[in-house]
């Protein structure tokens, strides 16, 4: 029985597929820095927002007009947010591989930071969406769940694809909620409603004992082909390989839940 918590998903990541790869389309290989004020946060936080930080960098080096920039934010939500945004847009700047170069500790003042710095292919250009590739998603809870609730909630794709649902806490760690070990992939048929959980239970597990409530980033993600996801499971990761499937296939998009005692 798969929990939604730490151990298993709530955080759905929807590939939206973008129909043609855009006019005047080029990919370049930059060098960017990015860096992160280390107080008052945990330090695989702190990694992550640096990370992101030099992403930030990188784009605005291969020339991505600013607005289109993935704008940082401490709240995996919000990250998770501009993310989908970006990827949608039609005029795009997506980091489609990066190289970690260097990280460090640096210290100015009395302020330490974290900072890394990075090898990014960017690529450039317009992208066309096809508008009549989406997946209608329903039966998400907008109330708070209670630690131990059953999850589930309904996919309707307007075309055929493969789905894949996960879920992230607030400092971008998570794991698969589908496909699982009990669940294979299936290929999703367009016009018919699909139920998830498919053949057992998803349960709602708080984690965080000390704060009165947690907040839980759901993603899904819609593909046209099975692609299998192999890496652990963070919200850098599955940037990443999103960003490997070619934007004329591929669609995100996101929820959240809260969850208390």
């Amino acid at each position: 029985m798969p929990y939604l918590g730490r151990t298993l998903a709530g955080f759905i990541v929807c590939v939206h597929l973008l129909c043609g790869a855009g006019l005047y389309a080029q990919t370049v290989t930059v060098r960017a820095t990015g860096s992160w004020d280390m107080a008052k946060t945990t330090i695989e936080k702190v990694k992550l927002l640096a990370l992101e930080n030099a992403k930030e960098n990188a784009l605005r080096k291969a020339g991505v007009p600013e607005e289109f920039i993935v704008v940082n934010t401490a709240a995996v939500t919000d990250r998770v947010s501009s993310f989908v945004s970006h990827s949608n847009s039609e005029l795009l700047g997506e980091i489609v591989g990066y190289d970690l170069l260097h990280e460090q500790v640096r210290q100015e003042g009395t302020v330490f930071f974290y900072t890394v710095e990075i090898e990014a292919k960017v690529k450039t250009g317009r992208v066309r969406r096809d508008l009549e590739f989406d997946v209608l998603i329903e039966g998400i809870q907008t109330s708070a769940y209670r630690n131990g609730d059953l999850f589930s909630f309904s996919l309707k794709p307007y075309k055929d694809c493969y789905v894949h649902v996960f879920w992230l806490d607030e400092t971008g760690s998570g794991a698969p909620v589908y496909p699982n070990q009990a669940e294979a992939p299936e290929r999703l048929q367009p016009g018919t409603v699909y139920s998830f959980p498919r053949t057992q239970s998803y349960k709602v597990r708080k984690e965080v004992k000390d704060e009165p409530v947690e907040i839980i980033s759901l993603i899904f993600v819609f593909t046209r082909k099975n692609i299998p996801y192999t890496s652990a499971c963070s919200l850098d990761n599955i940037q990443k390989w999103v960003m490997t499937v070619p934007s004329y296939e591929r669609l995100v998009k996101y929820n959240s839940i809260v969850v208390t005692e």
